[in-house]
């Protein structure tokens, strides 16, 4: 899953889910919801830019305060 562009100087963060979520993968829409669902919570400040099935890889994008 592709959330957005990612930048050449963004911060990535490697991690993964529950096989509960990664059973959901074929419903992309109920896959990325949960996805977004469970980083929401314990990771406020991060996005989700990828998921890799094959080998239950999840990247995400550190999120940049806009200063002005």
């Amino acid at each position: 899953m592709t959330v957005g562009m990612i930048q050449e100087d963004q911060v990535l963060l490697q991690s993964s889910v529950g096989e509960r979520i990664w059973a959901l993968y074929e419903d992309r829409a109920a896959f990325q919801q949960a996805v977004k669902d469970y980083f929401a919570l314990g990771m406020p400040r991060w996005r989700v830019v990828r998921a890799v099935y094959q080998k239950r890889q999840i990247w995400l994008a550190k999120i940049e305060k806009n200063v002005g």
